[in-house]
């Protein structure tokens, strides 16, 4: 894989319920950040308009909306986010939607499958049966990975995941592999900046880490 530059690493997650306080943030790092991700909240409260005006301004953008439907839903839903230019969108589905996805994201959309949420634990995955003693797999890690390998089968440029799993699955699924890797760094705060400067260093596989700039909500992350 290509080494990105530290303003191609950096994603901010533009997690607001308007545009304007999303659009702030965006000018407020003008020179530092050219990738935002848009998530549900902020989707669902304005809709394209938000996306539009981050292309407007010639920035990257991650649809963040973790989709999951029938084949055909999946098909014209993919096909719409790649019409407008957006270049991460995450599914969140079993091997016929991210199979959808992929037939239908075009040449420059990179479709990422939800490998496990964040608010899931292993005792989550037992009490649902999947892991365990006799159950199909043993271990979170082993359901991760399969979730991974099933996912990057089925044409799936990249997962999100845990970033305690990103050097198994690195291994696993090769350099080309996309890994989206949400973490917080809780014992320093830095502005942003200052982690631009610092993210050229960086070479722990291509997780994201979340930070947040001391005046602003907004989140700081890196892939």
């Amino acid at each position: 894989m290509t080494e990105l530059a530290p303003s191609e690493r950096l994603i901010v997650a533009l997690d607001y319920n308007n545009a304007q306080d999303a659009l702030n943030l965006v000018d407020e790092l003008e020179d530092v950040v050219s990738f935002y991700k848009v998530g549900l909240e902020l989707f669902v409260s304005e809709g394209w308009g938000v996306v539009k005006d981050l292309l407007k301004r010639k920035k990257r953008v991650f649809l963040d909306l973790k989709i999951d439907d029938i084949e055909e839903t999946i098909s014209r839903t993919v096909k719409q986010v790649a019409h407008m230019g957006v270049d991460f969108l995450t599914i969140h589905g079993n091997h016929a939607t991210a199979r959808a996805a992929h037939a239908a994201k075009g040449s420059h959309l990179k479709i990422l499958q939800i490998t496990l949420l964040t608010s899931v634990n292993e005792q989550d995955l037992r009490d649902l049966m999947l892991v365990g003693d006799g159950k199909r797999f043993s271990s979170k890690d082993e359901y991760v990975l399969w979730r991974a390998e099933v996912s990057m089968n089925c044409g799936c440029d990249g997962v999100i995941a845990s970033g305690q799993d990103a050097r198994m699955l690195r291994q696993k699924l090769g350099s080309e592999a996309l890994l989206v890797c949400p973490g917080m760094v809780r014992k320093h705060f830095l502005s942003a900046r200052g982690f631009a400067r610092r993210a050229k260093g960086w070479r722990t596989t291509s997780g994201l880490q979340r930070l947040l700039p001391p005046s602003r909500t907004g989140r700081i992350t890196w892939w």
